[in-house]
């Protein structure tokens, strides 16, 4: 059951890096930072992880999916320079969109605590 308090804590420094990008402050800090900020919405912030795991669980099966395909057309026999760039770009995506959504939601998480109603971009300016 070691999961269960890794879960824990990846919900309570779920917004960790945006604290220490927004508020300029060390690493240590910013984990307090998002511990008190994520206080009381952790829940919400799981059900979004899950929704959010989902979505891309259902998204890499289409793609990866494609990929499988494409690959027993070619009967290559290894892996193709498309899927390998495709792959590629699918992480690049990913790492994008879940770098935004972080800094979104930490942005709604001081707006929620009543510590700022700035946007993404005037935090992040």
């Amino acid at each position: 059951m070691v999961a269960v308090p890794g879960m824990i804590l990846a919900i309570m420094w779920a917004v960790a890096l945006p604290a220490t990008v927004a508020d300029t402050s060390n690493p240590i800090r910013a984990l307090g930072r998002s511990r008190a900020l994520t206080r009381g919405n952790r829940w919400r912030i799981f059900g979004l992880a899950i929704i959010a795991w989902i979505v891309l669980l259902v998204f890499e099966l289409i793609v990866f999916g494609a990929l499988g395909g494409m690959a027993s057309i070619a009967r290559t026999g290894g892996i193709s320079f498309l899927s390998v760039a495709l792959i590629s770009l699918f992480s690049v995506i990913i790492y994008v969109v879940g770098s935004a959504g972080s800094a979104a939601l930490y942005t709604q998480l001081r707006e929620l605590k009543g510590q700022g109603g700035e946007s993404v971009a005037q935090v992040f300016a």
